[in-house]
């Protein structure tokens, strides 16, 4: 057979075409740095310190416009820095701390930082087992693709595998991993029959891909292992049980991190306007304004969550079909994926407020997500760094909020601590000092301020005092600095 000859036997090939099918033939294929994603290569030059990539001498130049896409995922990852060149003034890209460590592994960046991810949290063994299993193409044997002697045969076969796989993933709460846990435990399971190839078979898994796998796991543990500033002791083991619930929690949000372009939501269909028919089980992505669709033989097929990560987008048939699936939970997004969140203006009736958990001043404003402005509930963030941001300080530091102690003394102010931002607050010198006193110092957080009181004792004393009655000034001497409680 034509398609076997050379591949599992000698032989040959012979293939027919016509003269003007042949005559549009290229006499060289196109080299593979024309259509692979550029991303890890933008990476590599820019750890050489080649600021400006496009125009580096590439032998086959790459597109720009794939150059220029790397480099901006890159920028949105964290493995590059944006900053102002300081003799023209240009906005240029540089590698960043992260970039440094994500260009050690054989990977691309997006998988390079799941690693990283992974060894602060102490879970090493099954990112690389995850990351291995995605680096390779096609480690399963696609349901589809399953053939018999006859129609028979062929639905036992695919009902057989399916429900090995729905068996893989559980029920529990990792079920929500999805097939990226499918994945993982095909890896296992395929190190139990030694990489046999017809018991691989059987299961659904290609052995060779699994060859290659296991070898991939070994090499980035090594690199891992000698990577890692503090020793990771990684271990390659052949035999690694499946992640408990928390585990697989957490994998899920180092693939989210690293996946972050890769991020699906599913449509509405009830909230859509308008004359258009929204088929069951559609998502958007970021990158694509057609439809996608999870695939059939996807392990979240039927459960159709709301947010999921992706591997790939695979065209089936008509539909565009996503590939490794992943749960992924919305209320994620502004923590893991922040820098494709886009923040609107802050809410006009909330006042801003003191967060003790983010230590800073923070204000209620409405979030979206990706370039379709997908909506995520309201969050409180950081204000931004004006003279505004220290009067809201200076406003809480006297109610009470930013030291509790002060708390204490609030309701014997002369002033309410709202006349921080009253337009004619100026008028008052008490204003004027206190505010100016934070700005001096640059204080505008709970630690700022402790870590001032540990060595100028009297910082804030008089300022505050001005805001008390006389009578009261020996008191507060006494007892300054507070202290919280």
């Amino acid at each position: 057979r034509a398609g076997r000859a050379g591949r599992t036997g000698p032989g040959h090939a012979y293939r027919l075409y016509s003269s003007a099918v042949f005559s549009e033939f290229s006499k060289f294929s196109r080299p593979e740095i024309m259509d692979k994603p550029a991303d890890q290569l933008v990476l590599q030059l820019k750890s050489m310190n080649i600021i400006k990539v496009v125009n580096f001498p590439f032998p086959s130049t790459p597109p720009c416009d794939s150059l220029e896409a790397a480099e901006k995922r890159l920028v949105l990852m964290g493995a590059l820095d944006v900053g102002k060149n300081a003799k023209t003034g240009e906005l240029q890209s540089r590698i960043s701390p992260l970039g440094k460590t994500l260009i050690t592994f054989p990977l691309s960046p997006s998988y390079a930082k799941i690693l990283a991810l992974a060894h602060q949290q102490n879970l090493l063994p099954f990112a690389i087992q995850l990351v291995s299993v995605l680096s390779v193409r096609e480690p399963l044997v696609a349901v589809s693709s399953l053939r018999g002697n006859n129609d028979e045969e062929t639905k036992g076969m695919m009902t057989t595998v399916l429900r090995q796989r729905r068996v893989w993933v559980g029920k529990g709460p990792s079920r929500r991993l999805g097939d990226l846990l499918v994945l993982m435990r095909a890896v296992t399971e395929s190190e139990k029959v030694q990489l046999d190839p017809v018991a691989c078979a059987k299961m659904g898994i290609r052995a060779k891909a699994m060859h290659e796998v296991r070898k991939l796991r070994v090499q980035l543990t090594n690199v891992v292992n000698t990577s890692f500033s503090s020793q990771a002791d990684a271990v390659c083991d052949q035999h690694l049980r499946p992640p408990n619930d928390r585990e697989a929690d957490l994998l899920r949000q180092m693939v989210c991190c690293g996946l972050a372009d890769r991020i699906a939501r599913r449509v509405d269909r009830s909230m859509v306007g308008g004359n258009e028919e929204i088929p069951k089980g559609a998502y958007q992505i970021q990158t694509l304004e057609d439809y996608v669709f999870i695939d059939v033989s996807s392990m979240l097929y039927k459960e159709e969550p709301d947010w999921v990560v992706f591997q790939e987008i695979v065209q089936i048939n008509e539909r565009k079909c996503m590939q490794s699936v992943s749960a992924v939970e919305g209320e994620w997004l502004l923590r893991l994926a922040e820098p494709f969140c886009h923040y609107g203006e802050a809410e006009k009736d909330e006042e801003p407020t003191f967060d003790s958990e983010q230590d800073a001043v923070v204000e209620s404003v409405s979030v979206s997500f990706g370039p379709h402005r997908w909506p995520l509930p309201k969050t409180r963030r950081p204000i931004p760094m004006n003279i505004l941001m220290y009067k809201h300080f200076a406003r809480l530091l006297l109610a009470g909020e930013i030291v509790s102690s002060l708390g204490e003394w609030t309701s014997s102010l002369l002033a309410p601590p709202s006349t921080m931002l009253k337009s004619w607050a100026k008028l008052q010198k008490r204003t004027d000092l206190l505010l100016n006193a934070l700005v001096e110092k640059d204080v505008h957080s709970r630690s700022r301020l402790m870590e001032i009181w540990e060595t100028d004792k009297s910082y804030l004393l008089d300022e505050y005092s001005a805001w008390l009655p006389e009578k009261m000034h020996d008191t507060v001497q006494v007892a300054w600095p507070p202290e919280e409680k």
